[in-house]
């Protein structure tokens, strides 16, 4: 009984940053180098002690700036540029996206398009909206969306959401799968936090 306590206990770890405590799933993992630099460990696949920060600009920023992490790996850590390291993480999430987005088109999850992505909504069959910002119809659909309690993420461009879904600029996607859904909205909500 004891060990099936264990494995439903969640690990929290402190954030370099602000000191808050949260959930190791929620923060960024951070792996020191052989050479003493820091990657982002997204994955959490990297061997070797981490350190973990809000996966916000705001905390990377700060725990890079005031060298945070040198106390975490008690060694002097070569830190990276916080554009860089930010860009990277990023790179990695829009490719996390860009594979969900490939699995639920070959699953036949997603409609693409205006119409179809309108037609999935008006039939009751979205379980979420990816709403390129300048796209034409945005506040149309956020609305229709709004109406039938279907939640919605945005991304920057319909170029960028036309590139993740492998197709031309696209101003929505229409996500038919709720798992598909909540695993492509959690990244979205991690990705927007780093702007």
């Amino acid at each position: 009984m004891a060990s099936a306590s264990r494995r439903r206990s969640i690990a929290h770890r402190t954030c370099a940053a602000c000191r808050q405590k949260a959930p190791s799933r929620d923060l960024l993992r951070l792996v020191q180098t052989p050479d003493g630099g820091v990657v982002a460990d997204l994955r959490r696949n990297l061997g070797g002690r981490g350190a973990h920060v809000c996966l916000t600009r705001k905390c990377i920023v700060h725990a890079l700036k005031k060298h945070s992490f040198d106390r975490v790996f008690n060694a002097q850590v070569r830190y990276p540029n916080a554009d860089d390291l930010l860009d990277a993480i990023r790179s990695s999430l829009l490719q996390n996206i860009t594979t969900l987005l490939a699995s639920g088109s070959a699953s036949r999850f997603l409609c693409a398009g205006t119409d179809a992505s309108r037609k999935c909504l008006n039939e009751g069959k979205a379980a979420c909206l990816l709403l390129a910002l300048d796209a034409t119809e945005k506040e149309r659909f956020d609305a229709q969306a709004k109406e039938r309690s279907v939640p919605t993420r945005a991304l920057p461009s319909k170029d960028l959401l036309g590139t993740l879904t492998g197709r031309r600029p696209t101003g929505v996607v229409a996500i038919k799968d709720r798992g598909l859904a909540d695993a492509l909205m959690a990244v979205v909500d991690r990705l927007e936090a780093l702007y």
